[in-house]
């Protein structure tokens, strides 16, 4: 019986330990995890005033050496920055808070649009980077966007790194499918150097890139295949890795999609579809090609030398064309001509006016003949419907805005500068952020603290950009206290700027009182952005 006892007590003793160990383990991760948080929080206030002060000189009169030497300033801190948003993503799967946020996608679009902003660096590299998608492979599912972006921007940025000739193939692939679910394949090829089987144990190991830390050929933090991996595993799939030295590398993505039930592929063009006539204008079976990428009753087709006498036509029927897309290697007349033509046309309508050029044309001169000649803007073929439809939005959307502007009535109001109090206590970012709000045209008034903010802020501004971050009393505190003092008639637009980028944190923002939230550091492009949303709501 004693014998028993001894046994029961030293089972529950060495339990114990086991517990006390196990949450050791865990404080210990998660101290680990906030202290990254920290530090990523941290590096972001310098580089917001590093990356800022370098827009801001590269708009200034630079010789051409020096805007070179301010070009090197800004792609060193936009890497710095990018083993700052890893370490931050790899903080918050550590600590559990990175959830997914499942909603419907085409993830064939999303892919063709991940794939065009890294084209660029494919072809500086004079490499091929292709999108395949398997004609069987359903597209229309629900996931999470901002983890499938990051997966390929991770895997196809490791792909680009170590290829110097030949391709990189984003393909999609069906393993197997349900009524309600299919298995998919995203993988990542490429013709690189490859990895040996020894240093494919490690490979997706935080902090490994298969090289001596002492001896590496190549840069980055290694950060990026362990996060593919995470992510890959947070929405219940496996990364893998098939790869031979000298013979490139194919990461493999086998994760479950569940299918969208009641979904339709929705176009961007989808809003204007019943309301825009859209006339192509081409001498070949293209127009026809075209036409039916864009998938709409108002859109017709006819060559070049009947393009004018159609226009007329449908103006005489009060059923004016709003866009005109014409190919610039028209058989049957001059495609410049006929667009100069168009523009002078007494009694037109004017529509926008975008031009198909060949991808060999060289895209600046390209965009300055069509901008000289009076297009609107340029379509490089040959054009995905995906790229076309998404073109053909954007530039339609800004093509109105211009009317709309043009038709607006020039009042006192619109002419006055707008007014923003900047709540900033670092020095340096308060003096980016203040030039870059006076480029923009507004005048600024600087509160260090909240106590200051508050005593001024009823001096009557149209924003408030609040840093989240002040010392003493925050700038929720700050937000908190401005909405309990101004009436619901005059409530001023708030905006916090935080280096804390994570889901929770901009919650607690918006739960403050504040209106919109950016994320340190801050571009030129974003305050003006955030200016355009919120100036003049106030009233």
């Amino acid at each position: 019986m004693d014998n028993l006892k001894a046994t029961l007590a030293e089972y529950q003793s060495r339990e114990q330990a086991l517990i006390e160990a196990k949450e050791k383990a865990e404080a210990a991760n998660r101290a680990k995890s906030e202290f990254l948080a920290i530090v990523s929080h941290e590096m972001r206030l310098p580089l917001t005033a590093i990356l800022g002060m370098a827009q801001l000189l590269s708009l200034d009169c630079l010789l051409p050496e020096q805007l070179e030497q301010v070009k090197d300033i800004v792609n060193a801190s936009e890497r710095l920055l990018d083993v700052v948003d890893d370490l931050l993503d790899l903080a918050k799967l550590e600590t559990g808070q990175m959830e997914l946020q499942l909603a419907p996608l085409d993830l064939r679009k999303l892919l063709e649009e991940t794939a065009t902003t890294l084209t660029f660096q494919a072809k500086a590299k004079g490499l091929e980077l292709l999108v395949t998608y398997d004609e069987d492979a359903p597209y229309l599912v629900l996931g999470d966007a901002r983890a499938i972006r990051q997966i390929v921007l991770d895997l196809v940025g490791n792909a680009l790194k170590f290829t110097d000739q030949g391709y990189i193939v984003i393909r999609v692939k069906c393993e197997g499918r349900t009524e309600n679910q299919a298995q998919l394949v995203l993988s990542i090829e490429d013709t690189g150097v490859g990895i040996d089987a020894e240093k494919l144990k490690v490979i997706l190991t935080r902090f490994n890139q298969g090289d001596s830390v002492y001896r590496r050929r190549y840069s980055g933090a290694g950060l990026g295949l362990t996060l593919s991996k995470a992510y890959t595993e947070l929405m219940g799939g496996k990364l893998v890795v098939d790869s031979q030295a000298g013979k490139g590398s194919i990461f493999s993505c086998h994760i479950p999609f569940a299918l969208q039930t009641s979904a339709t592929v929705t176009s961007p063009w989808e809003p204007y579809r019943s309301t825009v006539n859209v006339l192509i204008v081409d001498d070949t079976l293209r127009g026809e090609v075209l036409r039916k990428h864009i998938a709409s009753s108002l859109t017709e087709v006819t060559s070049g030398k009947d393009a004018l006498s159609h226009l007329m036509a449908a103006e005489r029927r009060s059923q004016p064309y709003g866009v005109v897309i014409i190919d610039q290697q028209l058989t049957s007349t001059d495609a410049i001509t006929l667009a100069q033509k168009i523009n002078s046309q007494k009694g037109l309508h004017i529509p926008m006016l975008l031009l198909l050029v060949a991808s060999a044309a060289p895209a600046p001169t390209a965009k300055e003949t069509a901008k000289a000649a009076g297009f609107f803007g340029v379509i490089v073929k040959p054009v995905q419907p995906t790229e076309l439809l998404t073109n053909l939005t954007v530039a339609w959307e800004k093509w109105a805005e211009r009317l709309r502007t043009a038709a607006k009535p020039k009042s006192e109001h619109t002419q006055q500068r707008p007014r923003i109090l900047l709540v900033e206590d670092d020095r340096i970012v308060q003096k980016v952020h203040k030039i870059m709000l006076e480029r923009l045209g507004c005048e600024v008034d600087v509160a260090e603290d909240g106590p200051r903010a508050l005593e001024i802020f009823t001096k009557g501004y149209d924003v408030i950009i609040m840093d989240v971050g002040l010392p003493g009393m925050s700038g929720l505190e700050v937000t908190t206290e401005i909405r309990k003092r101004e009436s619901v008639a005059k409530r001023t637009p708030i905006i916090a700027i935080t280096a804390f980028g994570h889901e929770e944190d901009r919650n607690n923002c918006l739960a403050a009182g504040v209106d919109d939230v950016a994320i340190k550091p801050v571009a030129l492009e974003d305050l003006t952005q955030v200016l355009r949303r919120w100036v003049g709501v106030r009233d």
